[in-house]
């Protein structure tokens, strides 16, 4: 089949042939070459005109450069000079002044002791020139507590000793009267003695002594306390120090097995309740 436009005029005129030409439809067709090329033109220059305007308006009234005016007079711009400007000093933190510490509370004065005090010297090497105090000897503590001042005790006072909630001996100057109270080993008159001696005592405690198992090789002592009673039993034993190891349990064991009575210490002629501190030495290898 060939090619025929819908355009061509024969073609128009076949479609029309026996209609009526005068109608519009016929002469669209007849001029729409014409009026095709015509819309073609008109909207490129349409286009054209729209991309010159910006370049036209700007020869019109071009925009000036920096440092140029509109007349094409340049204006050359000052330089710049920089001033470093003294830092301002800061200004110190006013101080704050710390609020007065309050006073210690004056000590009140102790009552007057019942029995002579006498100063206990700490032992300091010194030049062979240096005046030194005596130390005093052990018949000085008899009637005497230690103290870190020698100072005369008032014969008047009174002095409780033991626990609390039980019957309590009282002593007034050197006289000694029932009760009980307990006295330290450092002031009766008489020692107290075990059977067979002091050295007999520590005998039996180290035989009884069972040592801990342990592999390591440590030098271990243990305190304990206890006090004779006047009658020579042993009481209230107690284990002031512990190393671990049980040696406090084993300590407390080996002196509660003893059933041996002490000879009791003697104060002013009369058996007292005399308290002992025991410190007890094991070297495990």
């Amino acid at each position: 089949m060939s090619k025929v436009s819908v355009f061509d005029r024969a073609w128009i005129d076949l479609v029309f042939e026996g209609r009526n030409k005068e109608y519009g439809a016929y002469q669209l067709r007849k001029e729409d070459p014409k009026n095709t090329l015509l819309a073609l033109f008109s909207g490129i220059a349409v286009v054209a005109l729209l991309v010159a305007i910006p370049a036209i308006a700007s020869n019109i009234n071009p925009t000036p450069r920096p440092g140029e005016t509109a007349s094409g007079l340049v204006i050359e711009r000052d330089s710049l000079v920089v001033v470093n400007l003294p830092e301002k000093p800061e200004k110190p933190a006013p101080e704050i002044p710390e609020p007065p510490k309050p006073e210690p509370p004056k000590p009140q004065d102790a009552p007057a002791s019942v029995t002579n005090k006498i100063k206990l010297n700490q032992l300091k090497v010194v030049a062979a020139n240096t005046v030194i105090d005596t130390l005093p000897t052990i018949n000085d503590f008899k009637d005497a507590d230690p103290s870190s001042i020698t100072a005369k005790g008032n014969p008047e006072g009174t002095i409780t000793l033991g626990e609390s909630g039980k019957e309590i001996g009282t002593t007034e100057g050197d006289k000694v009267t029932e009760g009980e109270g307990t006295i330290s080993s450092l002031r009766v008159d008489v020692q107290p003695e075990y059977p067979g001696g002091m050295d007999k005592f520590y005998k039996t405690v180290g035989n009884r002594f069972q040592a801990p198992e342990t592999q390591k090789n440590v030098t271990l002592k243990v305190f304990v306390s206890f006090i004779i009673e006047k009658d020579g039993t042993m009481s209230n034993i107690k284990v002031i120090r512990d190393p671990g190891y049980g040696m406090g349990k084993e300590a407390e064991r080996v002196l509660k097995s003893l059933d041996k009575k002490w000879k009791p210490g003697i104060k002013n002629g009369k058996p007292v309740r005399t308290a002992y501190n025991l410190p007890i030495t094991l070297n495990l290898k």
